[in-house]
C-alpha cells in the first residue's frame, strides 16, 4: 500500500493499494467538490 499527500487548498490524501485507490479530502470547499469523506474506486473499473 503506498500513501500520497496534495497540500493544495486543504490536504487531500490517495492511498494505494492491489485493488483500490482511495481518496480522502479535508478542506474548506469539500461541500462544493460533491467528495464528502473518504471515496473508493475499484481499479478494474477504470
Amino acid at each position: 500500500m503506498e500513501t500520497f499527500e496534495f497540500k493544495h487548498g486543504g490536504k487531500t490524501t490517495v492511498t494505494l493499494d492491489s485493488e483500490h485507490i482511495r481518496i480522502d479530502r479535508k478542506w474548506f470547499f469539500n461541500r462544493s467538490s460533491g467528495l464528502k469523506g473518504e471515496k473508493t474506486i475499484k481499479l478494474n473499473m477504470i
